[in-house]
């Protein structure tokens, strides 16, 4: 208002003193450069008070009602209101002098619509409209009302070509508003009203406006290849959620056989042959083994004498008649044929021979002829042929889900093209370190025979669990990680 006063002052000035003397075109160059950067000057202390007042604020709400004060003040209006874009439409944020706002009221609604107007049109909006002025302002005519003098002007905010906000000025008389220092004004105060709308922003806003950024960034228009492929990632994402497939427990295994008979040494003794070694199949009765029987042989032949003596010392004591001599004669004689019985049952077992029909599995490949054995020493160790369990190992995270009559696959290394149905008989109640890691032993029965096992093969069984989401599957065992260490930090 000082710089308007301030060139009617000049104008006044300049009639004077055209009425007296005529000035020369150097006076008149610098009277119109004066007149130029007073108005500059003017234009600029405006916009460094309205810059004060919006710096001074440290809220957004604040900051629009200083703003909304401060046009008042400078401009000489009656009503000035702020509106920001919420979203896609303009919302009622200031007006001066009225602490609380109706956005629902007639009156807030005619506001906004006039300044709707005006980022309509993309241009300040002036109100009674010049002859320049485009389309027709139904808005501002009804803000205007019956009112036969006032003056409206809308200002659309911008920054970098995006629609921030608008501000309204009213006044009573028909005064003109300074067009071009109004929109000095908002390019100036634009960026300033962002920057406070941004600061008053929660945490959950502004990571939603940092992630339609980044998002707007790599996933723009201009990126159509990572959009489609993004597109794509979803629709594997909630396919994965929504389809469901069968997922199996995942263990070692080892065939081991339901019965196994230990071959044994029968006394102390030498090795005279091995004949059979581990993997060997034998049938019931066959010789697998034998003792050296030379010393055997030889107490036989001792004993046989004993007994020759014992028998004529009988028949001296009966030729005798002496029932005395006879008896202790009969009783040597017995003797001596227990003795070499004794001997006779050794010389027997010598030989050692597969009580059952099966696979040898275990031998002392290290026996050679002269080895000497000990009474009870195992020698030899016999499966049956085709009575197999399988024993699994079982991680203690997959236990639970794993119950009796469970069905699950057995694939072993030696049959890797083959699948053996397996049902689950028992889990083992006590855990096994192994590798590390707490397991479970389960033991499991074929469902049908197979003669071409053998016990101690190993292989993977896959047990049958139910069914469950594919990204369940895929994730199961980091959700239990997780759960984990939740309850470990947190309880």
């Amino acid at each position: 208002m000082g710089s308007l006063a301030d060139n009617s002052r000049y104008a006044t000035a300049g009639a004077n003193a055209d009425s007296k003397e005529a000035p020369t075109p150097e006076i008149a160059a610098l009277h119109a450069r004066a007149v130029r950067a007073e108005r500059l000057a003017g234009h600029q202390a405006v916009l460094v008070g309205m810059l004060a007042e919006l710096l001074a604020s440290n809220s957004l709400e604040g900051a629009l009602d200083a703003f909304a004060g401060a046009l008042q003040s400078k401009f000489g209006c009656d009503r000035v209101a702020i509106a920001l874009v919420a979203g896609n439409d303009l919302s009622l944020s200031a007006v001066s002098q009225q602490a609380v706002l109706e956005a629902s009221s007639s009156e807030a609604r005619l506001l906004v619509d006039a300044m709707c107007e005006a980022c309509a049109q993309e241009s300040i909006v002036c109100w009674p409209p010049t002859s320049d002025a485009l389309g027709v302002l139904v808005a501002h005519r009804a803000l205007a009302g019956r009112r036969l003098t006032g003056a409206i002007c809308s200002v659309p905010l911008y920054v970098n070509q995006e629609l921030v906000g608008a501000f309204l000025l009213e006044r009573r008389d028909q005064r003109a508003f300074p067009v071009q220092t109004l929109e000095r004004l908002s390019v100036c105060l634009a960026p300033l009203l962002t920057l406070h709308k941004k600061a008053d922003r929660g945490w959950l806003r502004v990571f939603g406006s940092s992630l339609n950024t980044h998002l707007g960034r790599y996933l723009g228009n201009e990126r159509p290849g990572m959009r489609a492929l993004c597109i794509l990632a979803g629709l594997l994402v909630v396919g994965s959620l929504t389809m469901t497939m069968r997922w199996q427990i995942v263990a070692p295994a080892e065939l081991l056989s339901n019965e196994r008979r230990l071959i044994t040494a029968p006394q102390n003794g030498f090795v005279s042959d091995m004949l059979v070694i581990a993997g060997d199949r034998v049938t019931e009765g066959q010789v697998i083994a034998r003792l050296d029987r030379r010393e055997m042989q030889l107490e036989a032949a001792s004993r046989d004498s004993d007994i020759a003596m014992a028998d004529a010392e009988f028949r001296a004591a009966m030729a005798s008649y002496d029932r005395q001599a006879t008896g202790i004669a009969r009783a040597r004689l017995a003797q001596a044929r227990a003795r070499r019985e004794g001997v006779e049952q050794r010389l027997n077992r010598s030989d050692l021979t597969s009580p059952i029909d099966g696979l040898v599995i275990a031998a002392d490949a290290a026996r050679t002829s002269g080895t000497a054995v000990s009474r009870g020493e195992t020698l030899f160790e016999i499966a049956p042929n085709a009575d197999f369990e399988v024993h699994v190992l079982v991680d203690e995270a997959d236990v639970y889900d794993v119950f009796e009559g469970q069905t699950g696959m057995l694939s072993l290394r030696a049959m890797p093209g083959e699948g053996l149905s397996i049902v689950v008989e028992s889990v083992y109640p006590v855990a096994e370190a192994n590798e590390g890691m707490n397991r479970f032993r389960v033991q499991a029965t074929l469902s049908e025979p197979v003669g071409k096992l053998r016990p101690g093969q190993s292989g993977v069984v896959r047990l049958d669990a139910g069914r469950m989401s594919v990204m369940g599957v895929m994730t199961r065992r980091l959700n239990r990680a997780l759960a984990e260490l939740w309850w470990r930090l947190v309880g």
